[in-house]
């Protein structure tokens, strides 16, 4: 992994090639991490992966904002975390080749909560909160905070079902009692991301 420059990394973390790690310098990936081929992680201005995640082929983190993503959660094939976006209203141009005076680029966040997952070719917008243990059903648009242990689907991202979490919990509590592993703690980066929002 020397070869990436990551910032932080744990044990047992794969990187299956070919990846596109961006900006590895602000990267953190704690412990039993996957990140599968054709990914595309830009770090940006900081991005923190915890224990025990998976992120799928052909999925994405870009933007160039911040992104966290909790303990056990997870992107499936194809989604797409968007931590910012060229601001489209008019006043400069968007394309990233142009000097920095002729863009108006806005960054944001993304931050994934504990057991929440986004599914199959579902898109999360900038600015957006997934709560504990939610579930974002394949092919969903998400542009606004996500309730914890709720699934939603649809474009936009509707409430479809509660979801059980005593279980997940109590496996969650098991695995930790019976290994090493110590809980990521985000709680400061969460912190600041959160006086981000607008």
């Amino acid at each position: 992994m020397a070869e990436f420059n990551i910032k932080e990394i744990g044990e047992n973390v794969r990187i299956y090639q070919p990846v596109a790690l961006i900006s590895p310098e602000n990267l953190v990936l704690k412990n039993h991490i996957i990140i599968s081929e054709f990914a595309y992680v830009a770090a940006g201005l900081g991005t923190w992966i915890g224990n025990h995640i998976h992120i799928a082929a052909h999925s994405s983190i870009s933007g160039g904002g911040y992104c966290i993503m909790e303990d056990f959660s997870g992107i499936a094939a194809g989604a797409r975390l968007i931590t910012g976006s060229a601001n489209v209203g008019g006043f400069n141009m968007t394309s990233p080749t142009l000097p920095k005076e002729f863009q108006d680029v806005e960054r944001s966040f993304i931050h994934l909560g504990k057991h929440s997952a986004v599914f199959t070719n579902a898109v999360v917008y900038p600015g957006v909160t997934i709560g504990e243990g939610a579930i974002v059903a394949v092919g969903s648009v998400v542009k606004d905070d996500l309730e914890p242990w709720t699934i939603y689907a649809g474009n936009p991202a509707r409430k479809v079902a509660k979801r059980p979490k005593r279980n997940i919990l109590k496996q969650e509590e098991l695995l930790y009692s019976s290994t090493n592993l110590t809980p990521s703690d985000f709680s400061q980066e969460i912190k600041f991301i959160k006086s981000l929002k607008k």
